[in-house]
């Protein structure tokens, strides 16, 4: 299996897999997914469960579900996990201590036709100072970012622009980034952003604050 990037420690194990492999290469967990879902999609799935048994051999599938809010989880508390995918990548985290979140994003400049709607005025400001080489990238990075955090929250009810503020910072790429929730707003948040063949992956892990 072509995992293209892991960090493991004791309490944490991320992943990402460019995905080459056709649903053939899966039988073995066909049982795990919907089989009426669309071809592609089934393919992302079973990606994403082979990338969670390569993390952890002893990964529990048969507790797999999702809440309410649609994040998945282990009905056995083994672990906490998360996933997400493009058309030709898939991530996986996996925390033995608190809540996670990850977000995969092929770099594309239709971010920037819908950037206003999930930047706040200081983030836009950053992003309009870039050289426009780099602006896809980092508006790019921002929106993952963001998504990452939202599922890590996995209780809904946040406005990116508005609850989710990425602090500023100087240099170029960063290996991790300060977030802030306009919520619990004592908290400083890390994210970790890793540019991976032509994609950001970036991916949270923290306790979740009481509400």
């Amino acid at each position: 299996m072509p995992v293209v990037w892991t960090s493991q420690s004791d309490q944490l194990k991320v992943g990402v897999w460019i995905l080459r492999e056709q649903e053939e290469n899966f039988l073995s967990l066909s049982w795990m997914i919907d089989q009426q879902l669309p071809a592609g999609r089934r393919l992302q799935q079973l990606a994403c469960r082979a990338l969670l048994k390569e993390l952890d051999p002893d990964f529990p599938f048969q507790s797999y579900s999702l809440d309410p809010h649609g994040k998945p989880y282990l009905t056995n508390g083994y672990c906490h996990f998360n996933l997400s995918h493009t058309s030709d990548a898939v991530a996986a985290v996996i925390s033995y201590d608190s809540s996670v979140g990850i977000d995969l994003e092929r770099i594309n400049d239709r971010v920037i036709r819908v950037q206003k709607k999930f930047l706040n005025a200081p983030e836009l400001c950053f992003i309009e100072s870039q050289d426009p080489a780099h602006q896809t990238s980092f508006s790019t990075l921002f929106w993952s970012i963001k998504e990452a955090l939202y599922k890590w929250w996995g209780r809904g009810g946040l406005d990116f622009s508005r609850d989710i503020q990425i602090d500023p910072f100087q240099g170029s790429f960063p290996d991790t980034l300060d977030v802030r929730l306009t919520l619990v707003p004592q908290i400083l948040l890390k994210v970790h952003c890793i540019q991976l063949h032509g994609n950001w992956v970036t991916y949270i892990h923290n306790e979740l604050p009481a509400i």
